[in-house]
């Protein structure tokens, strides 16, 4: 349980990174991808820092929606409904910081509607996703 709590703290500083970069205009077009791009070098050097945590990490587009996706690589021990409410209590807490985030990204790319994060576990499955708009 207490990487799950490690592992917010690091997408906190994500998306506190992806917010300043918004901020200062590092889009080279209006939608998400050309965005996801803009911010790539930020990204992998997330990408890096879970994967020594034990996480993959992925940022893509999915339609409109700018989406993270965190998936364990070792089993934690806990099954997933304890996670979720482990996940979901932590996520709830870094609310205000997702909906700056959409904020700053409508901004960047006006056509936004949402960020979403997801959390799958070792096998892949859905432990729990959120949902900004």
């Amino acid at each position: 349980m207490r990487k799950s709590f490690k592992t917010l703290a690091a997408l906190v500083v994500c998306a506190v990174m992806c917010l300043s970069l918004a901020a200062c205009g590092g889009n080279d077009g209006p939608t998400l991808e050309s965005y996801i791009e803009s911010i790539q070098s930020q990204l992998d050097a997330q990408i890096k820092q879970y994967e020594e945590q034990g996480m993959k990490m992925e940022v893509k587009a999915e339609g409109n929606k700018l989406v993270y996706i965190y998936q364990y690589t070792t089993d934690l021990g806990a099954d997933n409904a304890t996670l979720k409410t482990a996940l979901d209590g932590e996520l709830e807490k870094v609310s205000a910081t997702f909906s700056g985030v959409l904020s700053a990204l409508k901004t960047e790319v006006p056509s936004a509607e949402a960020v979403v994060v997801r959390y799958l576990d070792v096998n892949g499955a859905e432990i729990t996703s959120q949902e900004w708009k």
